[in-house]
């Protein structure tokens, strides 16, 4: 059987993305998918966390690798950072319209609409920050 290319690092068919932490795993072998729990400090695959026995990763180099399984407190983790980069940007968008009001003093049509632009940029910053944590 040939190694499957699709390991997040080719040069190390078998290890996971980030093999100094413990983690769970999705991998497929023929047709069939195969949860296994990657232990950092044993260095090798198994069906629960703590076992001293295992599965090698030049053994599960042989799988196709498809990705790690995240906990729920992980996802909410990585939603709160993306809400967070998503408000960011809105933020940073209406602070430069703000920057641009004195130039526009003149022209009241273009102020209303670049005052009406920082109101909504702003709110949806707003809104983005008050979803809370994913469900």
């Amino acid at each position: 059987m040939t190694t499957p290319t699709n390991w997040p690092n080719p040069e190390r068919p078998g290890y996971p993305p980030n093999p100094e932490r413990d983690g769970m795993y999705a991998m497929r072998i023929d047709e069939k998918f195969i949860v296994r729990f990657w232990s950092a400090a044993q260095q090798h695959y198994s069906l629960v966390p703590g076992w001293k026995n295992g599965i090698s990763p030049s053994d599960a180099s042989v799988f196709t690798f498809c990705g790690e399984i995240l906990t729920p407190a992980q996802i909410a983790e990585l939603l709160a950072g993306e809400r967070d980069r998503c408000a960011n940007i809105f933020q940073a968008k209406a602070e430069g319209k703000r920057k641009i009001l004195p130039d526009l003093q003149k022209e009241r049509n273009a102020l209303k609409a670049v005052q009406l632009d920082i109101t909504y940029l702003e709110k949806y910053a707003e809104e983005i920050r008050n979803l809370g944590a994913a469900p």
